[in-house]
């Protein structure tokens, strides 16, 4: 595998989930009645902007955190994981877009009222239930698979991919706790940078090396 394209998949491993649960972190709670809640958007008009800044950074990170995982499988596992992983990217930078969108319409006072209404039809939307399956659904199925692909290959290790594993078991079971929330945050990290760090470690063993180091051994015996 190409030196660079590890390197930098590497290092997106580890920030992309780092970028991606910062941004989960910084969005406000917002109230069911949409008009508060475009008040108090407005009110963190900064966070607000800081994690759809940061959401946008993850999907950009995960482009070459999926390509090196591919990478590091068995074909079937690489085209299936990638695909869904990919599909996840783009509902997780769409379901972005959308929340900056909303952003941007709660600093309109004067529109606010029919910024209010509109709200509602937009979380109805079947369109935007699409894309929210898309994120949660493709994003981490397809990082689970390419994870257990990349430990049947040996190129990564077995307790980043049942930390991801367990991650996302976590966030489908609708527990509504916020420590165990908090936990599959905190396993989702643990288990991507693990990888990533194993991946940046193991960089440098490439095809040949043992070759290169018997090599002197096998001209002295027959010096």
């Amino acid at each position: 595998m190409d030196r660079t394209l590890r390197v930098g998949g590497g290092l997106a491993l580890v920030a992309a989930p780092v970028s991606l649960v910062a941004s989960e972190l910084l969005y406000v709670t917002t109230p069911d009645d949409p008009a508060q809640g475009l008040a108090i958007i407005q009110a963190h008009e900064s966070a607000w902007l800081a994690a759809n800044l940061l959401g946008l950074l993850a999907a950009a990170l995960f482009v070459p955190a999926i390509t090196l995982l591919a990478g590091l499988c068995g074909r079937v596992l690489a085209v299936t994981g990638m695909t869904l992983s990919a599909l996840g990217v783009v509902g997780y930078a769409a379901h972005t877009g959308m929340f900056m969108v909303i952003g941007q319409l709660a600093r309109q006072e004067s529109e606010r009222a029919a910024v209010a209404r509109l709200l509602p039809a937009l979380d109805g939307d079947p369109g935007g239930a699409v894309v929210l399956l898309m994120f949660l659904g493709g994003l981490y199925l397809g990082l689970v698979l390419l994870m257990i692909g990349a430990y049947r290959t040996r190129r990564a290790p077995l307790w980043a991919m049942i930390c991801l594993v367990v991650a996302v078991l976590l966030g489908v079971v609708p527990l509504g706790v916020d420590t165990i929330e908090y936990a599959a945050e905190a396993l989702v990290i643990a288990g991507l940078g693990g990888a990533g760090i194993h991946a940046l470690r193991t960089q440098g063993a490439q095809p040949g090396t043992a070759t290169r180091q018997v090599a002197p051994e096998a001209i002295r015996r027959t010096s």
